[in-house]
């Protein structure tokens, strides 16, 4: 697992942060169960999904000039040490504490899955009017069901109220709500560190036994009846936390729920409020125009080149626009690529690409005289042979540092060549190169080095 992998996670979970906003403040009082089910699980894929799109579109005011997007190389003049993006440490250490809370969930989730089948095992089962009856000993707690599977003991099935315990679990088995708590049980284990997974493992729960009560109430239409069999067997024991189960917490809001009105039809339109949720995390979250928002948010997965959007604005170098084909078309050898299946590498990687930067470039003392910082973006090709050609500065920060910048790029030695199904192509790179002074050297040259930007900024100044 990369350090993206955990970008990823973190984006996911804002997602579904907001997506659980918007259902508690419009969704959750309805009486639109059904509607409110589907919402909360769509939304807890959707987050999952939102992060890995790739929507390529022209934003407002941005012109449509793609590129392979580098990690910033910073120059300085003080310090001399090497890093690459983050510090590997921190992510190893996040890394391992990530897995082992999923190993822990795993586990959970595991240990409750063969409870219930040695349960079935070694108890055996009763077909019953299309359920599976499981009869457990006395004193196990209230009765609940796991698909057709209803777990019961032989005292509940013998009472006066069989007859509602049994609707009740039928709703679940015929409504599949187990295949809801397996789809959220899984999310559980890849986002166990996600507040808001658990909250939506809640409002599941909450929502199935809503669905079964009313489901109950429709058939025999006593709800005072139904309501005190509530009560009467509220203080079983929860079998566990896999199962759909009669018991469930909040009785009081579960009653709540029966004696409201129904909501009217017209209200499920709130439903529309996620609309401009899903847009706004869209435009954030995924990986708009090639990654350009993601990487503005300093959200960029750091060690690899990414495609990105750059503006293909006129500075001191000039710049000639280079049109881009997402793949060339038949017959056009000389089509430049944007968007390829082997993405083009420098020989070495990318510690070898900052030690050649390293031992190449130097700080102009004119930008060190005049206090010069900032971000110089050189566009260029590597052509299907590795050479670096077309150089170019797409923004630059004057005082001879887009110069220099220039210079050092086109000097470059050949790298390992972008391959597009199987054959190797001209690929279009954006290499932004920070040049950083610190306050004491603003006037005074003491020497020149190179680092990985932790920041990873790769938007123009």
């Amino acid at each position: 697992m990369s350090a993206s992998w955990l970008y990823l996670m973190v984006k996911a979970s804002l997602s579904m942060g907001s997506f659980y906003l918007v259902y508690s403040l419009f969704l959750k009082k309805d009486t639109h169960f059904a509607m409110n089910r589907f919402y909360l699980l769509f939304t807890a894929l959707l987050s999952l999904i939102i992060p890995l799109l790739s929507i390529n579109i022209n934003l407002a005011g941005m012109p449509e000039s793609y590129s392979y997007l580098l990690d910033t190389i910073s120059v300085g003049s003080r310090w001399a040490e090497y890093s690459l993006p983050g510090d590997p440490g921190i992510f190893e250490f996040l890394r391992a504490v990530y897995l082992a809370g999923v190993v822990v969930t795993l586990i959970g989730f595991l240990i409750r899955i063969v409870r219930l089948l040695m349960i079935i095992r070694s108890e055996g089962y009763v077909e019953h009017d299309g359920m599976k009856l499981v009869f457990l000993p006395e004193g196990s707690g209230s009765p609940f069901s796991f698909f057709s599977y209803v777990f019961i003991t032989r005292e509940h099935y013998h009472s006066s109220n069989a007859q509602e315990m049994l609707m009740h679990e039928q709703v679940h088995i015929h409504q599949r709500h187990s295949v809801d708590v397996l789809l959220i049980e899984m999310l559980t284990i890849l986002q166990w560190f996600n507040p808001f997974i658990w909250l939506y493992r809640k409002s599941m729960k909450h929502i199935h036994e809503y669905i079964a009560d009313e489901g109950v109430i429709s058939q025999s239409d006593d709800k005072e009846t139904y309501q005190c069999i509530l009560l009467h067997i509220g203080t079983g024991l929860i079998a566990n936390t896999m199962t759909n189960n009669f018991n469930h917490s909040l009785l009081k809001r579960r009653f709540i729920m029966m004696n409201r009105s129904k909501s009217l039809p017209h209200t499920r339109w709130k439903i529309i409020a996620t609309i401009p949720v899903m847009a706004v995390l869209l435009l954030v979250f995924s990986d708009v125009s090639g990654g350009y928002l993601d990487q503005a948010l300093s959200w960029g997965q750091p060690g690899r080149a990414v495609a990105g959007l750059l503006p293909d604005e006129t500075s001191s170098a000039g710049t000639e626009g280079v049109q881009p084909a997402a793949y060339a078309p038949q017959g056009q050898d000389d089509s430049v690529f944007v968007k390829v299946d082997v993405a083009p590498s420098f020989i070495g990687g990318q510690e070898a690409l900052v030690n050649y930067i390293s031992g190449n470039i130097h700080y102009p003392d004119e930008a060190k005289k005049q206090g010069i910082q900032g971000t110089v973006y050189i566009s260029f090709l590597i052509d299907d042979k590795g050479k670096v050609t077309n150089g170019k500065v797409l923004r630059g920060i004057g005082s001879g540092c887009d110069e220099e910048a220039l210079r050092v790029i086109m000097s470059m030695p050949d790298w390992d060549p972008g391959k597009n199904r199987g054959k190797p192509v001209k690929v279009k790179i954006t290499l932004p190169i920070k040049f950083t002074l610190s306050d004491k050297d603003h006037k005074k040259d003491v020497g020149t080095d190179v680092k990985t930007d932790t920041r990873k900024d790769n938007i123009p100044e």
